[in-house]
């Protein structure tokens, strides 16, 4: 084959000539047309090739694409579902979140049912099955306080930050069940034992039943932040109401169960859960 001719064929293909006008030009520069037909053969043979190489790797990107859009979108769902979605474990040590000023007590995490909380009100509860609210609240010296006391002296704070190296008695207290049966766990820091070396939990209907709060070391989940999680009395939730209605409930502090009932609270820490 005249290679001169085949350039020229090529020259022109890649300037957009079709078949007719490649005849044409080279028919006038005095090819022959048998020469012509034979070089034009070869890269229009190429070009088809080209085309349907073309063609393939289209379909080719476009299959790569939509697998890369899927994984990308698993991926983005778990990570939003592991991010947003509370992680059930009964680990204490992993129901407890920090930044740089305090911890966070992840109640979202403990295991037993789905339970929300914002501070200075109620905890929602509701597991599917049992639908209630938790109250929590304070008393210092007979004076009500939801989330905050503080005279210049006694500070206290209910709530789910706790930072045992701040001059706040922290606290937090929630309910779950776990298998039918009625939990409470209780979160102190250590400013607690600093300020009343034992601190007393009373509960039940009555409040008859009592232990102390132990702040041994095997309860502490953080530095300076200790857990103790007490079986409630499952009496004291009246059967077949919706939301579950409750008797008596915790109290906790520095406080006897007799001057909770005879509401003698003077100089008194006291918070109650129900």
């Amino acid at each position: 084959m005249n290679e001169e001719l085949k350039k020229e064929v090529e020259a022109l293909t890649s300037q957009g000539y079709n078949e007719s006008q490649i005849k044409g030009a080279l028919t006038e520069k005095g090819y022959n047309i048998n020469e012509i037909n034979e070089a034009i053969y070869i890269p229009r043979d190429i070009s088809n090739k080209n085309k349907k190489f073309s063609k393939k790797n289209i379909i080719f990107s476009i299959i790569i694409l939509f697998i890369i859009s899927i994984l990308v979108f698993g991926v983005f769902s778990f990570v939003k579902h592991y991010k947003f979605s509370p992680v059930y474990t009964e680990n204490p040590k992993n129901w407890i979140s920090s930044d740089n000023q305090s911890y966070k007590i992840e109640v979202g995490n403990i295991p037993g049912g789905v339970l929300s909380y914002e501070e200075g009100y109620n905890q929602q509860y509701n597991n599917g099955i049992i639908n209630t609210a938790f109250i929590i609240e304070g008393y210092y010296n007979n004076e009500f306080f939801k989330n905050y006391y503080d005279n210049g002296t006694i500070h206290i704070h209910i709530g789910e930050n706790i930072n045992p190296d701040d001059e706040y008695m922290d606290i937090m207290i929630s309910e779950t069940f776990f298998n039918g049966t009625p939990y409470i766990d209780i979160f102190l820091d250590s400013i607690w034992q600093e300020k009343l070396g034992a601190v007393n939990i009373w509960y039940g209907i009555q409040y008859e039943n009592y232990q102390a709060f132990n702040f041994s070391r095997n309860n502490e989940i953080k530095k300076g932040i200790y857990h103790n999680r007490i079986k409630d009395d499952i009496s004291r939730f009246i059967e077949n109401s919706d939301p579950l209605q409750k008797t008596g409930g915790l109290i906790i502090g520095d406080i006897n169960r007799e001057d909770w009932i005879n509401q003698t609270l003077k100089n008194k820490i006291v918070i109650r859960f129900n």
